[in-house]
């Protein structure tokens, strides 16, 4: 599978997360929906640094 393919599905997944966290009842599984979610990110994060570093020094010297 092809990075660009697999970031696809990563952002996929972790939008599908919010949307459960968001329509569930249960406050439990809402709050390991969003965790998902948020690793998902953490992990996506990671695979574009790895391709584009230069960005990432950039966008933490801006915050």
């Amino acid at each position: 599978m092809e990075k660009t393919e697999l970031l696809r599905r990563m952002w996929s997944r972790v939008e599908h997360c919010r949307r459960l966290a968001i329509t569930t009842g249960d406050r439990y599984t809402a709050d390991a929906l969003i965790a998902m979610a948020n690793e998902g990110e953490a992990d996506i994060k990671r695979l574009l640094m790895e391709d584009f570093p230069i960005v990432h020094t950039i966008a933490s010297k801006a915050e």
